[in-house]
């Protein structure tokens, strides 16, 4: 199996976890994140959980977007970004 058809869901968006995210996206890990409705992060600027109130954030030239619906993940993939959907309890799995 190759590292493109790893998937990693990361529960929260806050500083931490994007930065996670950003390098095993960067590594091409199929990254997807989860986050809750009114997201409180401390470094907003850093922190992909912006992208449920901006619709998209970029973080040193990653880009996650907001999405719906669980169908929208792979097609968000596919644009290369990281999908954010809000889903406090990461019931996606």
């Amino acid at each position: 199996m190759s590292i493109e058809n790893l998937t990693v869901l990361i529960k929260g968006g806050g500083e931490m976890a994007s930065g996670v995210a950003h390098r095993l996206s960067r590594c091409h890990f199929r990254v997807c994140m989860t986050e809750i409705s009114k997201p409180q992060a401390v470094r907003r600027e850093v922190s992909f959980c912006e992208a449920v109130y901006e619709g998209e954030k970029t973080v040193e030239g990653i880009t996650a977007k907001l999405v719906d619906t669980h169908e929208e993940i792979p097609k968000t993939w596919n644009n290369n970004k990281i999908p954010i959907i809000v889903d406090p309890d990461a019931n996606i799995k």
